[in-house]
């Protein structure tokens, strides 16, 4: 997150690998963040908070917008992911 409360795409990489962990496979950005390292953080979250932060796939799916612009993906996932986490 930003200092203003922003979310990046780190975050949102973190969290797509997360629900793939529990085997919620959500199309992943080629704009996001690829590295291995997401796929670390992800396990660590979900060592500490097991499913915690789980959302199906298809909720994830369902608030995206429909366009080919990969950043206006990247912003409607981004959008999705603090909708349905809230203040998780």
């Amino acid at each position: 997150m930003t200092p203003d409360g922003r979310w990046t795409s780190l975050p949102l990489s973190t969290w797509l690998r997360y629900l793939e962990l529990f085997g919620e496979l959500v199309p992943f950005p080629p704009n996001a963040y690829q590295g291995g390292y997401v796929r670390e953080m992800a396990e660590q979250i979900q060592a500490a908070h097991q499913d915690k932060f789980s959302r199906p796939a298809a909720a994830v799916v369902a608030c995206l917008p429909t366009t080919d612009n990969l950043d206006e993906t990247l912003d409607g996932l981004i959008v999705a992911a603090k909708d349905l986490l809230g203040e998780d």
